[in-house]
């Protein structure tokens, strides 16, 4: 199960930072750090390689892909 905490910081808000560990207690890669911007309709996720900025108007599409990639990469898995 993720770990997660939430926390503030200056200009930017952090509702989650997410290590993600496996079943060997080894963390898969660094942690997700996911936020929002005070006054501005958008979230942002961080990770290793950099930052991604969301509209909020785009989540239901983007939560609806990542359910379904989540989808296809268990059934791949489970052949």
């Amino acid at each position: 199960m993720a770990e997660i905490q939430e926390f503030s910081h200056h200009g930017e808000v952090v509702t989650a930072t997410m290590t993600l560990p496996m079943e060997s207690g080894e963390h898969y890669g660094a942690p997700l750090t996911i936020g929002y911007y005070p006054n501005a309709a958008e979230i942002w996720i961080r990770g290793e390689h950099g930052t991604q900025n969301i509209p909020i108007e785009h989540l239901p599409d983007v939560i609806k892909q990542l359910r379904r990639a989540a989808k296809l990469a268990a059934e791949g898995a489970a052949q």
